[in-house]
């Protein structure tokens, strides 16, 4: 995961996940509430990747249209104990293409 290093500073903060990199790194500017981590890839969100973060509570925000394979994926890792909520925000706003993650949305609100 990028970001795990921050783990360590962690205090009692929330961990959001995102896809992108860069995502993780521009919403820990907007939304510093949170611990942003990313997966790197749609396909990121796995049992071997969010191991180390087993015992916190966790956000997964995913792009638009990934909403329920993250969903679905959420479901499985909290049968094995985690404590995955996912986002739903970006599915429900129609006006967000295919893709869209949370980042565009803050950096377009700035315009």
């Amino acid at each position: 995961l990028f970001g795990l290093h921050l783990i360590k500073e962690m205090n009692n903060k929330t961990i959001a996940i995102v896809e992108a990199e860069k995502t993780a790194v521009l919403m820990s500017i907007f939304k510093p509430e949170y611990i942003w981590l990313s997966t790197g890839s749609k396909s990121g969100l796995k049992y071997e990747y969010l191991k180390p973060i087993k015992d916190y509570k966790i956000v997964a925000f995913p792009d638009k249209s990934e909403y329920n394979d993250w969903n679905a994926k959420a479901k499985e890792l909290n049968g094995f104990g985690f404590k995955i909520v996912v986002n739903d925000y970006l599915e429900l706003q129609s006006k967000f293409e295919k893709g869209t993650d949370l980042a565009d949305v803050y950096i377009n609100n700035l315009k």
